[in-house]
């Protein structure tokens, strides 16, 4: 029963309480903060993957050009 309890063991175990909250909000807070980076990395990564698809379509723009200057020289010759 608590009331068998000392009361400096009661606040040891009120402290002790507090202090594991206190550490739970802690890792709470990573972890918010660590889905935020994960966002922020995949919106980045979305981004870039878009320019990669840009640039792969204008370099086969090229390819395909120079191959058509190429077919027309030899058309010619």
């Amino acid at each position: 029963m608590i009331l068998s309890r000392k009361p400096l063991s009661i606040a040891k175990t009120l402290a002790g309480r507090r202090q594991g909250s206190m550490e739970k909000a802690e890792v709470r807070m990573q972890k918010s903060e660590c889905r935020m980076k994960k966002s922020e990395v995949r919106s980045r990564n979305a981004e870039v993957g878009m320019q990669n698809a840009e640039v792969r379509r204008q370099n086969a723009e090229v390819r395909n050009s120079e191959v058509g200057m190429q077919n027309a020289e030899v058309r010619r010759s």
